[in-house]
């Protein structure tokens, strides 16, 4: 993938490109980075982290299919294996997420749609932020179709609010819950 230039939008995911090609993208923009977080490269771009639980897809026949270590293939059975000399209230809550995930082309709702359609802009806004843009500069590359005169500042205020979910999403990573106000 290109550098990404944020006035352009040029170098970023595209649209649909998958969580965890997301999720890598801002993790790398963390202050830890992938430091210290075990990972390995997925084919398709981005990292999938190994924190625990395993999950390793069966298939109804009892077989193990290709890829059955992938939390991302379509199998309708899924077996979770905890690390029992871990904390399992973090493990608990990683294999809700895997679940869900897996689930999510069953029943994606229109909110998580809304929300990764954005991942692009919240990438431009910390990369821009990084470069040493001001909000009214995002605002205009970004929202030019906003007014950001005084005293609306809607883009402005757009921008900053894409920046602090950008920032949250940086180091935490996608699967986690956001905070909501």
């Amino acid at each position: 993938m290109a550098t990404p230039d944020w006035k352009a939008g040029t170098g970023y995911p595209p649209p649909g490109a998958s969580v965890d090609v997301w999720e890598h993208e801002f993790l790398i923009r963390g202050e830890q980075g992938l430091k210290g977080r075990p990972h390995f490269k997925l084919p398709e771009g981005g990292v999938e982290f190994f924190e625990g639980p395993a999950i390793i897809q069966i298939s109804d026949d009892g077989s193990l299919p290709a890829g059955a270590c992938d939390y991302r293939t379509s199998a309708t059975h899924t077996v979770i294996e905890f690390m029992l000399d871990q904390e399992l209230d973090a493990q608990i809550e990683r294999a809700k997420r895997w679940l869900t995930v897996n689930q999510r082309h069953r029943f994606t709702g229109d909110k998580q749609r809304k929300r990764e359609a954005k991942f692009g802009l919240y990438l431009r806004a910390l990369d821009a932020n990084k470069a040493g843009a001001s909000l009214d500069e995002i605002a205009h590359v970004l929202y030019p179709e906003l007014d950001n005169t005084y005293p609306s500042k809607a883009g402005a205020k757009l921008a900053n609010k894409h920046l602090v979910a950008a920032r949250k999403l940086a180091q935490r990573g996608l699967r986690a819950p956001m905070n909501r106000r």
